[in-house]
């Protein structure tokens, strides 16, 4: 998967996951983590939409 890819399905899915656009430094974060194979932290405070 190419980085541009990643960096689409990232945004994709912080998208999907939390109901609003993410900022652009989010979703390059969660890209890097996913890339260096690194733990996913999520720092979202607020309750997922449907948990």
């Amino acid at each position: 998967m190419s980085d541009a890819e990643l960096v689409d399905q990232a945004h994709h899915a912080l998208r999907h996951f939390t109901q609003r656009t993410p900022h652009a430094g989010q979703v390059r974060a969660l890209a890097g983590q996913i890339r260096r194979g690194t733990a996913v932290e999520w720092d979202f405070t607020g309750r997922l939409p449907f948990a």
